[in-house]
C-alpha cells in the first residue's frame, strides 16, 4: 500500500503544480512572493530531514514540492502580489535561519519543528492577501496539494515526529485556507 500511496501523492503533487501553473499562466491568480519563498525553504528542509529519518520515497514529494514552490516564487517577481510587509520580511528571515540551525545542531527533529512553525506562519501573507482578494488564489490547487500531502503521510516508511509533523500541518493549513477562501468568496458575492 505504501507504494500506491506514494504514487497517488506524487501524481497529486504534479496535478497541484500543473493546476497552479495554469492559473499563474492565465493570470487568474496572484500568489504572494514571500509565502512561496518561505514554503520552498521550509519544504526543502523538511524533505531533507525526512530522508535523514528514513522517511522513504515519500520524502521526495516534499523535495519536489520545494522546487515547485521556488519556481512559483520566481514567477511571483513578475506576476505575484506585491504587498510585502515588515512581518513578511521577518518570516523570511526566520525561514532562512532554519537551514543553518539544522546544519549547526544536526538535529533534524528541532529543524523540522522550527520549519513547520515557520511554514504555518508563512501562510500569513497568503491568508492576508486572500482575505481581501479571495479570487486571486486557486482553491483547487490547495485542495489537491493538501490531498498530496495526506497521501505523502500515508506513504512514509516510518513515523517519528520528524517525518509526519510537517505534512500533517500542511494538510491542516491547506484545509483552513480553502475554507477561508470559500467563505470569503461567498460573503463577497452575497454583498455584491
Amino acid at each position: 500500500m505504501k507504494g500506491l500511496f506514494f504514487l497517488l501523492g506524487l501524481a497529486l503533487s504534479l496535478a497541484c503544480a500543473l493546476t497552479y501553473w495554469q492559473a499563474i499562466y492565465s493570470r487568474s491568480i496572484r500568489p504572494h512572493l514571500f509565502s512561496w519563498l518561505i514554503w520552498s525553504i521550509t519544504m526543502g528542509v523538511a524533505g531533507a530531514a525526512q530522508i535523514r529519518s528514513n522517511g522513504g520515497a515519500a520524502s521526495w514529494i516534499a523535495l519536489l514540492g520545494s522546487i515547485n514552490c521556488f519556481l512559483i516564487a520566481v514567477a511571483c517577481l513578475w506576476i505575484g502580489h506585491k504587498g510585502i510587509t515588515r512581518s513578511d520580511w521577518l518570516l523570511l528571515a526566520a525561514a532562512l535561519l532554519a537551514v543553518p540551525l539544522w546544519m549547526i545542531t544536526r538535529q533534524p527533529l528541532w529543524s523540522v519543528l522550527l520549519v513547520t512553525g515557520i511554514d504555518a506562519i508563512g501562510y500569513g501573507p497568503t491568508f492576508r492577501k486572500s482575505w481581501d482578494r479571495p479570487g486571486q488564489e486557486s482553491v483547487l490547487a490547495f485542495v489537491i496539494g493538501g490531498l498530496a500531502m495526506l497521501f505523502s503521510l500515508l506513504a512514509l516508511d516510518s513515523y517519528p515526529l520528524t517525518n509526519w509533523i510537517y505534512p500533517a500541518v500542511i494538510v491542516i493549513f491547506n484545509g483552513v485556507l480553502v475554507g477561508m477562501l470559500q467563505a470569503r468568496r461567498r460573503y463577497l458575492q452575497a454583498r455584491a
